[in-house]
C-alpha cells in the first residue's frame, strides 16, 4: 500500500476551496437511482463497520453543460483487509469492466463522461477527511485519464452525531504525478443535488463547527497544492441528524426538469421539505 495511507493533511471543509471560490458554476445532480445507490452503500457501511463503494458516471446536461447529471454506476467495490482498521475498498476487474463498456459508449458518442470515485469511512481513525491517498488517487485518476472529467466523493460518519452521516465531492483540476504520488489544484461542491419524478431536491446541510482531525504532513510533497488556511463556505451535506442542534437534516426542493429536459432552479435556498424521499431515506438508514 502506498506510504500515504494512514496520513491525513487536510480538513475539506477548511483547507480546499469551494467551487465558487474557483468562479466554477457546475452543479453535480444524481438521478433517483444513483442517490438511492449512494445512501445504500452508506448505509452498507454503518451496518458493517468497512469501507464499499463504486464508480458513478455522469453525463453533461444536453440543455446546460454546467450541469452534470449522474445516472450511471457500477458494481461495488471489493473491501481489502476488512478486519483491520475498517479496511480498504478497491474497484475489482469486474468493476473497471463495467466502468469501460459505459465510457465506451460515450466515446462513441463523441461525449465526454464524468467519472465519479466513491467511497465510505466507517467511524474509525481519519473518518471525517479524505486521506491524503484518497486525493493523491483522484489526482492520479485525472492525470492518467484525461479523456474523462475526474471526480472523487466520500461518504463519512459525521462526528458529534449518531447515525448520521457527510457526503463530499471534490474536483482535481491540473494534475500531476511524481512517483506515483497524485497532485492536483482541487476544488469541492458544497450543494449537492438529485431529481425525483422531474423535480429537483438539495441534499441538506449544516454549518460545520468541529475541526476535523489532520495529521502530519506526508513526507512527500503537496498533494493540494491550492490548499487554503480557511475556505469561505463550512456548509456540510448530510444525513440524519444535526450535531449542532439534534434536528434532523432535512433537504430543501430546488428545482425542476421542464418539458424540454432543461434543469431549472428558480426556487434555490427556499426551505421547502417533501415527504416520499425522506421516508426512503428514514428506511434505508434506520438501525
Amino acid at each position: 500500500m502506498s506510504n500515504v495511507i494512514d496520513s491525513v493533511s487536510y480538513d475539506q471543509y477548511k483547507n480546499i476551496p469551494t467551487a465558487d471560490e474557483m468562479g466554477i458554476k457546475t452543479k453535480i445532480i444524481f438521478s433517483q437511482e444513483a442517490y438511492l445507490k449512494l445512501l445504500t452503500l452508506i448505509k452498507k457501511t454503518r451496518d458493517l463497520g468497512s469501507e464499499t463503494g463504486c464508480f458513478f458516471v455522469g453525463r453533461q446536461s444536453e440543455k446546460n453543460p454546467f450541469n452534470i447529471v449522474i445516472d450511471y454506476f457500477t458494481s461495488d467495490f471489493r473491501c481489502e483487509d476488512a478486519l483491520i482498521s475498517g479496511g480498504s475498498a478497491n474497484p475489482t476487474e469486474k468493476v473497471y469492466n463495467e466502468l469501460n463498456k459505459k465510457l465506451k459508449e460515450y466515446e462513441k458518442n463523441s461525449r465526454k463522461a464524468s467519472v465519479f470515485h466513491f467511497h465510505t469511512h466507517p467511524r474509525q481513525l481519519h473518518y471525517e477527511n479524505f486521506s491524503d491517498q484518497d486525493l493523491s488517487t483522484y489526482a492520479k485518476m485525472a492525470f492518467d485519464n484525461r479523456s474523462v472529467n475526474a471526480f472523487g466523493i466520500l461518504g463519512f460518519p459525521i462526528p458529534n452525531a449518531e447515525n448520521s452521516n457527510g457526503i463530499s465531492i471534490v474536483q482535481p483540476i491540473k494534475p500531476e504525478k511524481i512517483n506515483n504520488i497524485g497532485s492536483a489544484n482541487f476544488f469541492r461542491f458544497p450543494n449537492i443535488y438529485y431529481s425525483i419524478n422531474n423535480e429537483i431536491y438539495k441534499i441538506g446541510s449544516f454549518q460545520k463547527r468541529y475541526d476535523g482531525r489532520k495529521y502530519k504532513q506526508n513526507s512527500n510533497g503537496t498533494i493540494v497544492k491550492n490548499a487554503v488556511e480557511n475556505s469561505t463556505s463550512n456548509e456540510i451535506c448530510g444525513l440524519g441528524i444535526n450535531p449542532n442542534n439534534g434536528e434532523k437534516i432535512k433537504d430543501e426542493s430546488v428545482g425542476y426538469i421542464d418539458a424540454n429536459g432543461t434543469f431549472c432552479f428558480p426556487n434555490e435556498n427556499l426551505n421547502i421539505t417533501f415527504g416520499s424521499m425522506i421516508e426512503k431515506e428514514e428506511n434505508l438508514l434506520d438501525k
